[in-house]
């Protein structure tokens, strides 16, 4: 309870570290409030424990004429957590003028230790190794519009894992670690998507479809040499977003992950994170397939502060139309700290149950979805 009011009071000071921001940028047009801000960062998740560290925001002009634009921005963080874990990421989102081009590319760097689960743990047993290991992704897409809220895109994905360490002939091993040492993943392919909405960060009407095929090419490397395999990866991103009354917002989503072929653990689908299935362990199921839905509701509580109530449910497994389907339910509440409207920035308080009693608590920044 101790962690919970002071992940909470952390919120505070971010929101009014960013709130000081704001108010010396109302001063200017609106359309350059909030130009660029760093602050400090401090969230908490199921998977980090507390984190601490710093976070930098660029958010880029746009003209007044070209009111139809997407907000454009450029973010990067780095923290620690009291797991002593470490990650460096940055996000950089551009929209050209009338939205016509869209380049999104992310870079991050994790030391990560974390509490493996085993495979395929479908009934959510609670036995797990201490495993830590570093990750190093570079994913770059370009999308072109095509005509009224469509376009359609290129994309290339990079991935690599080594470091590994364990506990010696554990699940981990035998599972993962025997196999290979370090691993690479390549992934090209084409993207489709749909984007009507009204704000591209906090959305309140509108919907927005996203669908991408990859194809990855899987090196390992062991003690008995490389060897190389594939496996394509099919993607589903639906998201509807509309007015229950002028201040009230329902948030729908279908989200589906469905690989096919030799899928290395570490692009395996996952239940459980910040952003979808709040209230799982990040990793404590890992599988080939994922399937879910999620929907919140989001309504004002006082000036920038709003509420938001959410639930939804879940589905892993290796072949889609054979064995037993097991369901993930989850729900739950939050806070959010709406710190410039226009160009979408707020911070996020939520928490998450799921089943078997299995909970989280996450203090970042920006909508679920």
């Amino acid at each position: 309870m101790r962690l919970l009011v002071y992940c909470f009071l952390c919120f505070l000071l971010v929101a009014h570290t960013v709130d000081g921001q704001q108010s010396f940028s109302e001063k200017r047009d609106s359309f350059l409030r909030i130009k660029s801000l760093v602050f400090p960062v401090a969230y908490y998740t199921p998977e980090t424990n507390l984190a601490l560290g710093a976070s930098g925001l660029k958010l880029f002009n746009k003209l007044k004429e070209d009111s139809i634009r997407f907000t454009s921005y450029l973010n990067a963080s780095a923290v620690i957590t009291l797991r002593e874990q470490f990650r460096f990421e940055s996000n950089l989102i551009l929209y050209s003028k009338g939205n016509k081009w869209n380049w999104i590319t992310n870079f991050e760097y994790y030391y990560f230790p974390y509490n493996y689960y085993g495979l395929y743990n479908y009934r959510l047993v609670r036995t797990f190794e201490d495993v830590s290991l570093k990750r190093f992704t570079l994913n770059n897409k370009l999308y072109r519009l095509l005509g009224e809220n469509t376009f359609i895109g290129l994309e290339n994905q990079f991935k690599s894992v080594w470091g590994f360490e364990y506990v010696e002939n554990g699940m981990f091993y035998y599972e993962i670690a025997k196999n290979f040492d370090q691993a690479s993943s390549l992934g090209l392919g084409g993207m489709f998507r749909f984007d009507s909405r009204d704000n591209n960060l906090i959305p309140r009407e509108g919907i927005y479809f996203n669908v991408e095929y990859l194809h990855y090419m899987n090196h390992y490397i062991s003690n008995e040499g490389n060897s190389l395999t594939s496996f394509y990866n099919i993607f589903f991103d639906f998201r509807s977003y509309f007015k229950i009354n002028d201040k009230v917002v329902n948030a729908f989503q279908f989200y589906a992950d469905l690989n096919e072929g030799d899928v290395p653990f570490y692009k395996m689908a996952s239940i459980g994170n910040s952003r979808r299935m709040r209230g799982y362990y990040f990793g404590m199921m890992l599988d080939e397939n994922l399937i879910m839905i999620q929907d919140e509701i989001r309504f004002p509580i006082y000036k920038r502060l709003q509420g938001a109530a959410f639930a939804g449910i879940g589905t892993m497994h290796s072949v889609l139309h054979l064995g037993k389907i097991f369901f993930f339910p989850n729900a739950g509440g939050g806070l959010r700290y709406i710190a410039d409207y226009d160009r979408g920035l707020c911070i996020r308080a939520d928490i998450g149950f799921g089943k078997k009693s299995t909970r989280g608590f996450y203090l970042t920044v920006s909508d679920a979805f």
